[in-house]
């Protein structure tokens, strides 16, 4: 149960996805603000060899993507280290 007397977010628990590989693209699901999961888009990049994926490719993949960073910034929602909460990717 979530400290904050909310209901726990949607977007926490573990991950429902297949484990990355040097074989397999990580798969970036995103929305701009106000929207919903559901209307999210999906692009894809490439981990490194070492199966690691940086800040900047994120930004890069998205960039790709066609997002304008001009008018939109990126963040990523953690779970790990807190209740949940959306981070600025920098």
């Amino acid at each position: 149960k979530a400290s904050n007397n909310h209901k726990p977010s949607p977007l926490a628990g573990m991950p429902i996805g297949p484990a990355s590989s040097i074989l397999n693209p990580v798969i970036i699901r995103y929305m701009y603000e106000g929207g919903h999961l559901g209307q999210g888009r999906l692009c894809r990049l490439h981990p490194t060899p070492d199966i690691t994926v940086s800040v900047a490719q994120v930004i890069h993949a998205l960039r790709d993507d066609g997002v304008d960073f001009d008018q939109f910034y990126a963040c990523a929602y953690e779970s790990q280290e807190s209740t949940g909460g959306w981070m600025p990717l920098e």
